[in-house]
């Protein structure tokens, strides 16, 4: 009734409310054919985010998916390729259209999204475009493996185009194996004990470990199941089985859990009715946030000193070479060389799962070293150098620069050193400082003052409650000072 008064105020006619509902539906129906144009959507990946964008259609020019990438994304792949995960997310648009997210794992551990793509469906045809894009896009040589789903349509390909092995994420591994044994009408003793050794063979540590569990499977009396594993898990044994997915180098990574979290972060802000322009933009607001946070954690590795230094001069090496995610699974390594056997190993090489995995000494080299008296017991040449720091230095973005062109702007960004981030007690703290002097403040005045001075710090406190900023308006003595709402940047 407001709108239709406002109307009528300001037109001199009469407006029925036939005619405010008229409106209201004509602008919501242009609003809606606005929505989800992909040439707007095209344009705001390249002008405001300097992506590169490729484009799928079909014969009778149907949009069939979208791949882009901004420029830190390919520098990220070129920089740590040599594990790729992969997987699709969903309910991130209006449309139903499932995002596929690419992501690597950098010198910190540290994830890092390098691809993101939007597909109509998930057929033969258009995840081969998917994957052959990516590879036309980020032609780097260092890919040793893929980590997917097993779920995932057509994983042959993946692995036919990137020439690579794809390996299958531990977690859906499991959840297949246990939705495919309701299916087989298997009494619930027979079902308990297939899952308890399927999920040993999963996590066997070695080859030895594996036989033994295969054994006892194939014991079981129930040939149907035995049929079932020998056609579908059997032949794949290198894809799903823990000590034998270390050996391409997967750098202890048996799940998609890194993917996971970064859907669930997206998902915390991208809502499921979003359309493709809205996605796009908080896509990238979410990834914005998640790479500060990593380029904060990288700051503080290199710009903040270490309180104590090692006595050990191996440990020194260790922690000067390496960066501190990497150096503090070796010096774990180096600590256990006196609970450990060697076995399979020499003074620079080994066949268990940490090695082969990590591609870092293990306690069975260094006790290899020690036992044939190789001074010192670390030796640089020992490390893949992805994970040394001066590889990580060369190639992060926070030490490069890196130019971001958004339509006819371009700006350098370069590293800066950052401010100190608070965690929240230490927050808490020190709003605690400044609350005890505001209180004992107001406790030396009385009378009139006290009350105002209470009603004002009320008034804050009613502010910051409702999600509201505040700015302080100074005024003189023969005034009153107020607090004044208004827009969130607080001065």
């Amino acid at each position: 009734k407001i709108v239709r008064l406002q109307m009528s105020s300001e037109s001199g006619k009469v407006v029925t409310m036939r005619d405010v509902h008229n409106l209201a539906y004509q602008t919501k129906k242009e609003h809606q054919n606005s929505r989800n144009d992909l040439e707007e959507v095209i344009k705001i990946l390249k002008e405001e985010f300097g992506c590169s964008v490729t484009v799928n259609h079909n014969e009778n020019d149907e949009f069939l998916g979208m791949f882009f990438q901004d420029k830190s994304m390919k520098l990220d792949f070129a920089n740590f390729p040599e594990i790729l995960f992969l997987d699709a997310t969903f309910k991130l648009n209006e449309l139903r259209l499932p995002a596929y997210i690419f992501l690597v794992e950098d010198s910190m551990g540290q994830s890092e999204v390098v691809g993101v793509a939007l597909m109509v469906n998930e057929t033969k045809e258009n995840l081969t475009w998917l994957i052959e894009t990516f590879k036309k896009e980020n032609p780097a040589d260092g890919l040793r493996v893929v980590m997917a789903d097993k779920d995932i349509n057509e994983r042959n390909r993946i692995t036919e185009i990137l020439n690579v092995p794809t390996l299958i994420c531990l977690f859906h591994a499991l959840k297949t194996f246990k939705r495919e044994l309701s299916n087989l009408s298997l009494n619930s003793v027979t079902k308990e004990n297939a899952k308890i050794i399927f999920q040993n063979l999963c996590y066997a540590q070695s080859k030895e470990a594996f036989d033994d569990f295969q054994a006892e499977f194939m014991a079981i009396e129930c040939p149907k199941l035995r049929q079932y594993y020998v056609k579908n898990w059997k032949p794949i044994s290198n894809e799903w089985v823990k000590c034998f997915k270390a050996e391409y180098g997967n750098f202890l990574n048996s799940t998609n859990n890194r993917l996971e979290s970064i859907n669930s972060k997206l998902k915390s802000v991208i809502g499921h009715r979003s359309s493709l322009e809205e996605f796009v933009r908080d896509f990238f607001t979410v990834l914005s946030s998640l790479r500060a946070d990593r380029d904060l954690k990288v700051a503080n590795e290199f710009l903040k000193a270490r309180i104590e230094t090692p006595s050990d001069p191996n440990i020194q090496a260790i922690r000067s070479h390496l960066t501190s995610y990497s150096a503090d699974f070796v010096c774990e390594e180096l600590s256990a060389i006196g609970k450990t056997d060697v076995r399979n190993s020499t003074i620079d090489s080994c066949r268990c799962h940490f090695y082969n995995s990590m591609r870092l000494p293990c306690r069975h080299i260094f006790l290899s070293r020690s036992i044939a008296k190789c001074d010192p017991l670390f030796d640089k040449s020992l490390c893949e150098n992805r994970w040394s720091k001066k590889y990580f230095v060369e190639h992060q973005r926070l030490f490069t620069k890196q130019v971001v062109s958004s339509g006819t702007v371009t700006s350098i960004t370069s590293p800066s050193r950052p401010l100190k981030s608070l965690n929240q007690n230490e927050r808490y703290r020190t709003a605690n400082n400044v609350c005890k002097s505001l209180a004992s403040l107001a406790s030396e005045t009385g009378g009139t003052i006290f009350n105002e001075r209470i009603s004002q710090l009320k008034a804050l406190e009613e502010i910051w409650l409702n999600g509201e900023e505040f700015r302080i308006l100074t005024l003189t003595k023969s005034s009153q000072t107020n607090v004044v709402k208004s827009d969130p940047k607080p001065i």
